[in-house]
């Protein structure tokens, strides 16, 4: 029982020290960062927009499916009843 106690202890304090050695790379990288002299052509601003765009829209589907779950564990917890979309006429 001891030895998995320690060994969990071991892990979280190899964790640690990654994140802060990733966070000094980041700060050493951002401080220390010089000009590129890069030229972007305009298929790259083409590129960078279609990213933006596919970024909008995944992000609106996965709040979409989100809502769904959320407006469904509601209805469950309430009790109403869910709508199929489908409407009935009885004659």
């Amino acid at each position: 029982m001891n030895n998995a106690t320690e060994t969990h202890k071991e892990g979280k304090d190899l964790m640690k020290h990654m994140v802060g050695i990733t966070v000094v790379n980041f700060i050493i990288s951002v401080v220390f960062v010089g000009p590129a002299y890069a030229y972007l052509d305009p298929g790259t601003g083409s590129m960078l927009i279609q990213a933006v765009i596919a970024i909008v829209a995944a992000g609106s589907l996965f709040i979409s499916m989100f809502w769904k779950r959320v407006k469904g564990f509601l209805n469950r917890l309430y009790g109403k009843k869910q709508e199929t979309g489908e409407h009935r006429h009885d004659e």
